[in-house]
């Protein structure tokens, strides 16, 4: 009885040793790996990625996919879908085992900005003029852009093209149509007798001029809460100051009057000056500033310049019948644009005044026919 159930025992081990060396071992992922671990997309674009889990015969390969920002990118079940600009992380783990892999995600589109050629302009009604805007990178593959105007019965735009309805101001915005990158440029409807001064100040720098003259005169400081009316009262000169903050440059300042006869303003760092338009113009003291060149073909009543110490590289005065003075030292003029100066100077033969031009201290002054002038009745000093 006692044999029997010893043999019966037995068995039943020797069983269940064999079955337990013939089950199956179930395997693990041991880890899992993506097709890419970085990615650049644009909104809207879509990527698949793809994963290996190893080893090969792991015996559950079933995956979760993530996005760390929904609002940047989603993904489902590897194919990834750009949502707006931003990074995000998408992540795969495996169901069994918890391993992972990641892609870093950037979402941007593949235009950067877009910038515009102008400085705000000042235009008269039916005026136009043509703006040209860069889109960035230079190798972006769309540069297409839109434009539209803030107000197009101040101004209206077609093409880049800008033309002046009525008076007012308008904001002209160029968008790129991928991105939606912007760039803006003010134009001013301005009174046909106007100047217009452009300035690139330093921080916490002043500007002050002074006018003669016989009429109203608005000065827009650059800043909209910065409008200053006065009245031009003969014999005495006028004069105004003006305050900036490194928060407010460059700066642009319009004065628009009547009957301005004489504009002083120097040591200011101004880069540019428009007098096209105020042809009641007779005296213009600019010296010390920046100014690269200097427009007068309009201003016929002018009789004083002293643009000395500036940067401006060609200058005509053929139409400056009254010009008497005229100090042009210490700027770019080579010789032959001081040549071409001497040229346009109206002969004084025939004036009792004197006329005076000093051109000295240019990179041409040495090399200059002096004599053009000389000739012409104009003493040189």
């Amino acid at each position: 009885m006692k044999n029997a159930l010893f043999f019966r025992s037995s068995a039943i081990v020797l069983i269940v040793i064999f079955s337990a060396c013939t089950a199956e071992v179930t395997k693990l992922p041991m880890n899992v790996t993506l097709s890419q671990s970085t990615a650049t997309l644009s909104p809207g674009e879509k990527l698949t990625l793809t994963s290996v889990i190893t080893p090969d015969e792991a015996a559950i390969k079933d995956l979760t996919w993530s996005s760390s920002d929904p609002t940047v990118a989603v993904v489902d079940n590897g194919v990834v879908t750009a949502i707006s600009e931003g990074s995000a992380i998408i992540t795969v783990t495996t169901n069994s085992g918890n391993k992972s892999d990641y892609c870093k995600l950037l979402v941007a589109y593949p235009v950067s900005s877009v910038i515009l050629d102008r400085v705000p302009a000042l235009l008269t009604v039916n005026q136009s003029l043509k703006l040209n805007a860069t889109v960035l990178p230079y190798d972006a593959p769309d540069k297409s852009v839109t434009w539209s105007s803030s107000d197009p019965n101040v101004a209206e735009v077609v093409d880049g093209v800008v033309t002046a309805k009525t008076p007012g101001m308008a904001v002209i915005t160029v968008t790129t149509n991928v991105g939606a990158r912007t760039a803006d440029f003010i134009v001013k409807f301005v009174p046909e007798n106007y100047m217009f001064i452009f300035m690139t100040m330093q921080p916490s720098k002043s500007l002050s001029f002074s006018m003669f003259g016989d009429g109203e005169v608005s000065i827009e400081w650059g800043e909209i809460s910065a409008i200053e009316s006065s009245t031009l009262s003969p014999p005495s000169s006028t004069s105004f100051h003006h305050v900036y903050d490194s928060g407010s440059l460059p700066v642009s300042v319009i004065i628009a009057g009547e009957n301005i006869s004489d504009f002083t303003c120097i040591t200011s760092q101004i880069s540019n000056l428009d007098i096209c338009k105020c042809t009641t113009l007779i005296t213009l003291n600019i010296f010390n500033n920046q100014l690269t060149r200097l427009d007068i073909i309009n201003n016929q009543a002018i009789t004083v310049i002293n643009c000395s110490n500036n940067k401006i590289t060609t200058l005509d005065v053929s139409n400056n019948v009254a010009l008497t003075e005229l100090n042009c030292s210490m700027n770019q003029l080579s010789a032959e644009a001081l040549n071409t100066l001497f040229n346009s100077l109206h002969d004084n033969y025939f004036d009792d005044v004197q006329k005076f031009i000093s051109p000295h201290n240019n990179p041409g002054t040495a090399a200059c026919d002096i004599s053009i002038a000389l000739d012409k009745g104009w003493i040189v000093r």
